[in-house]
């Protein structure tokens, strides 16, 4: 079969398939339950911890109203590209990248409504350093790893496509850093449920973000580093050395016990 009726259709079936899995986790995607999710107390009456985690999660959705449908949103707009996909009058690289941006436009969005509604809704007390979130050594590798796009400023075929590609993963980088400096929300009816909470879900939606960023990249790079030059290589090398050392990282810390007193 030829290869370019095969990328045709996997990137149709990929947007598709993307779009689908984003609309089933519309209502909860990075909303506060994601902060209860894989989470292990450290403590010897598991029930009654779990019980005020879970009480805790409550006032935080209250706390913070009615969730962006962020799922709903990217759900539609991958879909949508998967139809234009499907006639195969666009380079998939092209829709790739305008997935890309869709989805940093709608982080971003998401991101404003979470600031903007924090300070009307319960107490603020001070912003965490943000260093405690995420090292900054993985926002440099991210900026970095979207930087290299550049190789492709010469080029006729991916110039666009590379140039909205690094634009997004830069601004979600940008986002990714601005989550984690966050004040924290606590309601005061049980501080230490509530701080767990508190950090995991800034943990969660500052690295998720992170996380799109540094594959964003190696995505892009993965279309053509097989027949490209040096260049593309080094640049598929570095962009995934970044994403699976980070995802590495992220799921470790995911799954590390919290202690609540």
């Amino acid at each position: 079969m030829d290869r370019q009726v095969v990328l045709h259709w996997f990137w149709t079936g990929f947007f598709a398939v993307f779009g689908a899995y984003l609309l089933m986790w519309a209502r909860n995607f990075a909303g506060p339950q994601a902060a209860n999710c894989h989470i292990r107390v450290a403590s010897p009456d598991a029930d009654t911890a779990n019980e005020r985690i879970e009480s805790a999660v409550t006032r935080r959705e209250a706390a913070e109203g009615r969730p962006p449908r962020l799922g709903l949103w990217l759900g539609f707009w991958s879909l949508l590209l998967a139809a234009v996909a499907a006639t195969g009058r666009v380079q998939p690289a092209l829709l790739y990248a305008l997935l890309c941006l869709g989805a940093a436009v709608a982080i971003g969005a998401a991101f404003l409504r979470l600031r903007n509604s924090q300070t009307t809704r319960v107490a603020v007390v001070a912003a965490r350093s943000p260093e405690g979130v995420i090292p900054p050594v993985w926002l440099y590798g991210a900026a970095i790893s979207a930087l290299m796009l550049l190789i492709y400023a010469g080029s006729e075929q991916y110039r666009w496509p590379a140039a909205i590609v690094m634009a997004s993963s830069l601004l979600t980088t940008a986002i990714a850093w601005r989550l984690t400096t966050l004040p924290a929300l606590l309601s005061g009816v049980d501080v230490p449920a509530e701080q767990i909470i508190d950090e995991r879900l800034r943990f969660h939606r500052s690295s998720l973000a992170l996380f799109y960023a540094t594959v964003q990249p190696f995505v892009f790079v993965s279309q053509t580093a097989a027949k490209g030059g040096a260049a593309e290589q080094a640049a598929w090398y570095f962009a995934l050395a970044v994403w699976a050392a980070f995802a590495f990282w992220m799921i470790r810390r995911l799954f590390t016990k919290v202690q609540l007193a």
